[in-house]
């Protein structure tokens, strides 16, 4: 599997630096670095769970990899890696040239596009298309892709392939959720074995152990108000306050399932 992946990115980086080396414009896979108010405001959230961002002006994968392998370690290993890539931002696609270079802060490459993956995307076609036409037309199709009518609609592809991305994703997630609330339906009423994921303010995502699927416990389904300090929740409930934290097991019970919102009503057991 690794090599497989090593040749797909060396496929990919190949063709960027052609398109790169020529001169020519086409769609690239640009992944851009976070603002720094932004890394500073992630690093104050991580520092209270133990994991120091380093302090340098520019984060790199390497210090990314870094923390993630640091969190591996600990009990709530899934929510603090879902912390650290917070100081990712999302990749997109588009339009660069030799003079306006893409970036891609995630792989830190330069002229990084996707010419082959395992799942075949319309930027991978519309670039297959044109490194077609350079080698086999030449001078001819290289003045016809610097026209700014063709640049013009290479930016709409762009910006169409990563919004409809963004869909697709939505979509599936949203097909999982029917498929989680459609399993858990016959199992209302029942006490579940659980752990906690990620704690918030506003509760606590729990994976239950039985059938390997995550739920949310709300605070209000608790008590009053919630305060969350490091890996651990507190909410108050009447004269008492209970305490949950990332990583600890968890009873709950299955309350009902919103097949309208796609959720699993959850409860303490």
């Amino acid at each position: 599997m690794a090599l497989i992946e090593e040749t797909a990115l060396a496929a990919n980086q190949a063709v960027g630096d052609l398109f790169r080396q020529r001169g020519l414009p086409t769609i690239y896979r640009v992944h851009k670095e976070k603002s720094q108010e932004e890394i500073e405001q992630v690093a104050k959230s991580l520092e209270e769970h133990g994991i120091r961002v380093p302090t340098k002006e520019r984060l790199t994968g390497r210090d990314i990899g870094r923390m993630i392998r640091a969190a591996r370690r600990a009990p709530n290993a899934e929510a603090l890696i879902g912390r650290i890539m917070g100081l990712i931002e999302r990749a997109v696609y588009e339009v660069k040239d030799d003079k306006d270079v893409a970036t891609h802060f995630g792989l830190a490459r330069q002229a990084y596009l996707h010419f082959t993956s395992p799942i075949r995307r319309y930027p991978d076609l519309m670039v297959h298309r044109w490194l077609w036409a350079i080698e086999s037309r030449g001078d001819e199709a290289a003045q016809e892709l610097k026209t700014l009518e063709l640049i013009d609609d290479l930016n709409s592809v762009a910006a169409h392939s990563s919004a409809q991305s963004e869909v697709a994703e939505m979509c599936s997630n949203a097909v999982g959720d029917l498929k989680v609330c459609q399993y858990m339906h016959p199992h209302i009423g029942e006490k579940l074995d659980a752990k906690v994921l990620r704690v918030s303010t506003f509760g606590m995502e729990v994976h239950l152990r039985d059938f390997n699927v995550t739920g949310f416990l709300p605070t209000r389904a608790i008590g009053e108000r919630g305060e969350v300090k490091g890996p651990t929740l507190t909410i108050k409930q009447g004269r008492f306050v209970k305490s949950f934290t990332e990583g600890h097991p968890i009873a709950v019970r299955l309350k009902d399932v919103d097949f309208l919102r796609l959720q699993l009503m959850l409860e303490l057991a």
